[in-house]
Formats: structure tokens, C-alpha cells, sequence
């Protein structure tokens, strides 16, 4: 959990922070078999139900109708083949707008029945395993769009809610290069 905590001096760090959430509730179970007081017990139960919560939380989207402004995002895996639930997923919260990354062109083709929802949409080349693609409810700001050219970000400008936002799909490079998986 410790080594999640690292990012900022090495990129492995930031790839190891996604297991926080799973290290906090396995500390917090092993924690009730080894400690035998009492206290000791409930302050780990407390932050065991505590950091379920969060987890919680942070793992749920908020719906649509709330007054807020929802965002979705996504890796599609440039492995998908089959993007049905993924699309129902997105159908079903609703979001303002929607950042998605490894979408290949046949990744692209399986979004078309979110485009009436979206209309307004920006898609950046990337690398081999898929291009960055920016959805969104509300209109984009006219020469906003940027295509960040070979970082995997792509950009643009809306107006939503009588306010300007940037909108922004980042691919993030793992710490270790994809071709170790050949070795």
C-alpha cells in the first residue's frame, strides 16, 4: 500500500495506488484476527467500514438529474470485442460528457449508438493500442480541440451550464513498457 504512495519519484507508484482501496479492507480484516484487544478491534472495524465506504463511493457514478456535472471514463481495453455492456453502462448514467482511452477503430464503430446522445465528439490518434476520444452532451467552443501529438491527451472546450470547462482524455503510460509481456 506504501509503495502507492511513490508517484510522484517513480511511475510505478502510480500504477500501484489503484490497490489502496483493496490494501486498506485486507489490512482491516487481517487486523481482526491478529490484535486481541478491544479497542484495537473496533478502531479497525471503524476504519474497515470507513474505507469500504469510500471505495464505495468512489466506484459508483453519480446519476444524471442531481444538478451535478457527470463525467464518465473509460479504458476500453484495445482488447474489447464485445462493447454492449460498456455502452449500456454509459446509456444508463447519463453523463455531460465521457473520456475514453484504447479506442481502436473498431472500438470507435461499437460507440455509434451514443452519438445521438453526444453529439459532439473528438478523437486523437495515439499509438498502436488505440486513439483518446472525447464525448459530450454540450457544445464544444469552436477551435478549442487539441490533439496532443503523441503524449495520448486529447483536449477541447465546452459550455455547459453557462460556464466554460475543459475537457480532457489522457492514456497514461504504464512504468514498464508493453513489450515485456513478449519476453
Amino acid at each position: 500500500m506504501i509503495l502507492g504512495y511513490i508517484g510522484r519519484f517513480h511511475p510505478a507508484g502510480d500504477s500501484l495506488s489503484i490497490l489502496r482501496p483493496i490494501a486498506i479492507l485486507a489490512s482491516g480484516i487481517l487486523s481482526l484476527f491478529w490484535i486481541r484487544r478491544l479497542w484495537a478491534i473496533g478502531l479497525f472495524s471503524l476504519a474497515f467500514i470507513l474505507a469500504a465506504q469510500l471505495w464505495l463511493d468512489t466506484a459508483s457514478p453519480i446519476e444524471d438529474g442531481t444538478g451535478n456535472i457527470t463525467h464518465y471514463q473509460k479504458n476500453m481495453s484495445f482488447r474489447m470485442d464485445d462493447a454492449s455492456d460498456f455502452i449500456a453502462d454509459v446509456l444508463r448514467f447519463k453523463a455531460d460528457f465521457v473520456t475514453l482511452q484504447e479506442v481502436t477503430a473498431q472500438n470507435y464503430e461499437k460507440l455509434e449508438p451514443l452519438f445521438d446522445l453526444y453529439p459532439t465528439r473528438l478523437r486523437c490518434p495515439y499509438t498502436a493500442i488505440g486513439n483518446v476520444v472525447i464525448l459530450s452532451k454540450h457544445p464544444r467552443i469552436e477551435g478549442s480541440e487539441n490533439c496532443h501529438d503523441g503524449t495520448g491527451a486529447a483536449s477541447l472546450q465546452i459550455t455547459l451550464k453557462g460556464m466554460k470547462f475543459w475537457i480532457t482524455s489522457l492514456h497514461t503510460s504504464w512504468p514498464v513498457s508493453y513489450t515485456h509481456l513478449t519476453l
